[in-house]
């Protein structure tokens, strides 16, 4: 898989359908990746992760998820995305609210909150 967009790029690292390692680029240079796995049921479960603080808070991780949505949305089939995110990491909740994504579920013993969009929601 290789999506882009402007100066952003999304490149597979992985050949396996049912996992892709992605790795998200800005020019030329790798600031992080992102993970996707076929659940089944036509249901995508993804994470990101910017690895350099300095880039983030930049609107990167919205851009290249929003990238991702779509991607796996339009083109790839998916009718639902699943994630889950630290109750704490108030940063990431909120990019993916902004998504359109909705909490399914709380986790207290593990501080984790499930989140959901679906393609439907989505358009």
């Amino acid at each position: 898989m290789l999506i882009q967009k402007e100066e952003l790029t999304i490149r597979s690292l992985t050949p396996d359908e049912n996992y892709m390692q992605l790795v998200i680029e800005v020019g030329d240079k790798a600031i992080g990746e992102m993970n996707c796995h076929n659940m089944g049921c036509k249901t995508a479960q993804i994470s990101i992760e910017i690895h350099d603080p300095a880039l983030r808070d930049k609107g990167y991780g919205t851009r290249f998820l929003s990238m991702l949505i779509e991607e796996l949305f339009m083109n790839l089939g998916y009718e639902r995305i699943i994630l889950d995110v630290d109750l704490d990491n108030h940063r990431a909740r909120h990019i993916y609210e902004k998504l359109g994504f909705k909490v399914t579920g709380i986790k207290e013993e593990s501080n984790v909150a499930d989140y959901e969009l679906t393609k439907e929601n989505y358009l």
